[in-house]
């Protein structure tokens, strides 16, 4: 499958991969009546962020889906469940992670989603996907909807002209209180993670943590432009690309790089919480951080500005329209077309559709497999746990039985020969033995 950023969409797969598991192995504890309210956030939180990330990356039904399982764990964490709502909502958890787990299969396999089993599963469970009345007029909404295109594509061009990076960011939309109860932990975490492996990266270059601070920025971009925190999106996108330069090996994890980093998500918690005293000091403050990241992770335009005026044959301010225009009507020459064919057979593997078939097969017994085995090491450490518990039982008890016993034991083994003389006593010395030791243990016991 082709995507625009192959190493997004993994980055996407692996995370999604990561909730759908920790979903499967502790949403049974919505049923529990001990379930405390962290787990159940914990929950939310995973839900939540896989609605968010999947909606991002232009897969609307698996974030559908996601999004009716956060709205569970979130009605659980405000109101209690009857008893009578435990067996329908588990039923109901279950299949819809494993149609999750589908769906995210055939995005890996084919880039496409699972439309009919979608369409099965809403016309199985009717009552969570009411039906949406019609637009009273489609074509005034698409109408408008073209005119706010419009308007954002002018913007976007009109901002470089202000020299101003905070005029290029989007606005935000309107966020309601109780979206951001959930979203400002989940991100306040996800920015933890970023500065513990920031710190880390201070002392040697380590690949893996460079991937998780990668992924912990990219989530609070696509969660934050899922909520509708559009200024924070943007700026973590900025933030992104520098750390992807690192992570491309373009540029190195020294001092000033980690602390403008470290500066970056500082301006990002200040945005999520909105702690700015006000306009200007806002500006004022993503500008200078914009301008400083641009200098190690130019944006893409600049780039190719930059590379034109450093060969020198840049066109003059009066007539980049006309040299535009030409370069643009120019044929490309055969040299060219076939230098461009060579790199891009160069970048291809062709692979038979048959042994993609039967990889992608083989993954997702492997996934089941994975599932069962981490309910049966469950299960196992369980077992061990109670095994534990009965064998520090029985050892008591042997060791009381023991104590108990063995001086009437050394007691009833007699005399060996050789010891003072004497051998091995008679039945009558074993009976006056005993009687006489009868009375002894009655004092003793």
């Amino acid at each position: 499958m082709n995507f625009p950023d192959r190493e997004a969409m993994e980055v996407f797969l692996q995370e999604a991969s990561e909730h759908l598991q920790y979903l499967r192995e502790y949403s049974s504890i919505l049923g529990e009546p001990s379930a405390s309210r962290s787990e159940l956030e914990k929950l939310y939180i995973a839900a939540h962020t896989l609605a968010g990330t999947s909606g991002t990356y232009g897969f609307p039904r698996f974030s559908e889906i996601a999004g009716k399982l956060a709205h569970v764990f979130q009605y659980a964490l405000n109101a209690p469940l009857g008893s009578d709502l435990h067996g329908p909502l588990t039923e109901f958890l279950s299949d819809a992670i494993s149609l999750l787990e589908t769906d995210l299969l055939e995005i890996s396999d084919t880039g496409k989603e699972v439309v009919d089993d979608v369409a099965a599963f809403r016309e199985r469970y009717r009552f969570a996907f009411p039906a949406q009345p019609a637009p009273l007029n489609a074509e005034l909404d698409s109408a408008a909807t073209a005119l706010s295109e419009s308007r954002a594509t002018i913007q976007e061009e009109e901002g470089p002209a202000t020299g101003s990076y905070f005029d290029r960011l989007p606005a935000d939309d309107e966020v309601p209180e109780e979206i951001l109860e959930f979203f400002q932990p989940e991100a306040e975490e996800h920015f933890q993670i970023a500065s513990d492996c920031l710190l880390s990266l201070e002392g040697s270059r380590n690949p893996e943590e460079i991937n998780r601070l990668f992924r912990a920025i990219h989530t609070v971009k696509g969660s934050a432009a899922q909520v509708g925190l559009r200024r924070l999106g943007a700026i973590a996108h900025r933030v992104e690309d520098l750390i992807g330069r690192i992570r491309d090996g373009k540029l190195e994890p020294a001092p000033d790089v980690v602390d403008l980093c470290l500066e970056s998500i500082d301006v990002l918690k200040k945005c999520l919480h909105r702690r700015w005293a006000d306009e200007a000091e806002f500006r004022a403050g993503v500008d200078s951080l914009l301008a400083r990241v641009a200098e190690f992770a130019p944006e893409e335009g600049d780039e190719a500005e930059g590379a034109g005026v450093a060969s020198g044959v840049g066109p003059p301010e009066s007539g980049q329209a006309a040299a535009r225009e030409q370069q643009l009507a120019a044929p490309p020459s055969q040299d060219s077309q076939r230098k461009a064919k060579q790199a891009a057979v160069s970048k291809t593997v062709r692979v038979s559709l048959g042994r993609l078939d039967r990889m992608m097969n083989n993954v997702g017994e492997l996934v089941i497999n994975r599932t069962r085995m981490v309910g049966r090491v469950t299960e196992l450490r369980r077992l061990i746990e109670t095994l534990g518990f009965s064998k520090e039982r029985l050892q008591g008890k042997v060791a009381e039985f023991q104590d108990k016993y063995e001086f009437n034991r050394i007691s009833n083994a007699g005399w060996l020969p050789g010891y003072g003389g004497r051998g091995v006593p008679t039945p009558a010395m074993l009976t006056s033995a005993a009687a006489g030791d009868r009375s002894f243990w009655s004092e003793f016991s």
